[in-house]
């Protein structure tokens, strides 16, 4: 899974698919995400759901203070939704 990831985030952050110049920050910031997200209290359940709240994790991460403030609250509501209770 952690390939989908890449190339997802990757596709996302509009980045060369090929170019591995990016890959070892991208895969650091989709591992920070996912450790974020199990000491939130959600499981790594491979779901589209989850990889789409990784991709958006990485997404502010990487843009830092440019991200809209729509993004905060996709982040949220997907955290929300895949949180165990």
């Amino acid at each position: 899974m952690q390939d989908d990831l890449l190339t997802l985030c990757k596709r996302q952050l509009r980045l060369e698919l090929e170019e591995a110049d990016h890959d070892e920050d991208i895969t650091f910031l989709i591992e920070s995400a996912k450790d974020e997200l199990e000491k939130s209290g959600v499981e790594d359940d491979e779901s589209k759901s989850y990889q789409r709240l990784v991709v958006l994790m990485v997404s502010k991460a990487h843009e830092g203070e440019e991200t809209p403030k729509n993004l905060d609250k996709s982040i949220q509501t997907l955290l929300l939704k895949l949180k165990r209770w």
